[in-house]
């Protein structure tokens, strides 16, 4: 019978949306149930975000592969440090607190694409002698504060089409639309990078 019967992550709301942003404290549990009195090397929970990129194309009668990996931050806090000798912990339901703060900066916001994705994540680790790494991991929904090139985004737009229209009699519609910027957001003025 294994020792560890449970081993998962949880994370605290910080809104209604459970989205996390720069700057962001994110706090929660990790809970280890045992079967049994188990010794511990360590246990510690990583808080971290990622991109990866793959793509494949054919030329002639060879196919070329590429990726690529950005790491945007990695936090480590240990639950249970590492020493010289194992903690033992006896048999039940251990639940251990956890804090992270998500650095500021630019980054951009959780994504999966059939060619690559980006990912924010709660991962912990359990280390035991002679035993296999337990791993329990929760995604963390980042959505990005900061909108890149916004002054682009400030710029008028003008545009115009005409159309030829007809089911029960014919006619033409011209239209044209001026805009004073491309994107619209509550709360940007065109001075601020982040909202």
């Amino acid at each position: 019978m294994p020792s560890v019967e449970s081993f998962t992550v949880a994370y605290d709301a910080v809104n209604e949306f459970m989205t996390f942003s720069e700057g962001d404290t994110i706090t929660g549990t990790v809970t280890l149930a045992l079967s049994k009195e188990t010794s511990v090397q360590s246990l510690f929970i990583k808080a971290k975000g990622d991109a990866n990129v793959r793509w494949s194309h054919r030329s002639g009668g060879h196919t070329y592969t590429y990726s690529a990996h950005t790491r945007y931050f990695k936090l480590k806090e240990f639950l249970i440090p590492e020493s010289a000798s194992e903690t033992v912990l006896p048999q039940g339901i251990h639940v251990y607190r956890f804090s992270f703060q998500i650095p500021p900066g630019s980054m951009p916001s959780f994504f999966r694409g059939t060619h690559g994705k980006i990912v924010y994540k709660l991962e912990a680790k359990l280390l035991r002698s002679w035993k296999m790494n337990s791993t329990a991991e929760k995604e963390i929904k980042f959505v990005s504060k900061c909108v890149p090139n916004l002054h682009s985004l400030m710029s008028p737009q003008v545009g115009s089409t005409n159309k030829k229209m007809g089911f029960f009699s014919k006619g033409h519609v011209h239209m044209d639309v001026t805009v004073d910027r491309i994107g619209y957001a509550a709360g940007i003025s065109g001075h601020q990078l982040c909202f």
